[in-house]
């Protein structure tokens, strides 16, 4: 007997699945690039203290191996949370608000 299996079962229910174009990313690149001509000043304040915090933390636990996988352990945590002020340019520029 021949069984044949659909594409239903292969799936989980209620997963919806979005291919994104090879070249996306450079359109998101641009977007980015907008943003920090829009806003240059709080754009590169703020990617200059993400930078520092991340190079000081690599500096203290460079010594010992287990604080350094810590701390980029930490940094895929705290990523987003850090990006919080470039999401708050990005949206003010989508809402046509003057910067800080």
């Amino acid at each position: 007997m021949k069984h044949s299996i659909s594409t239903a079962q292969t799936h989980p229910t209620g997963a919806n699945v979005r291919h994104v174009e090879f070249t996306r990313p450079f359109h998101w690149l641009s977007l980015g690039w907008e943003d920090l001509k829009n806003n240059p000043y709080p754009s590169i304040f703020h990617g200059f203290i993400f930078a520092a915090l991340g190079w000081l933390i690599i500096v203290i636990c460079s010594t010992q191996i287990e604080l350094l996988a810590l701390a980029l352990s930490g940094f895929l945590l705290v990523g987003p949370i850090f990006g919080a002020g470039f999401y708050a340019l990005s949206r003010m520029r989508a809402r046509a608000e003057s910067g800080f």
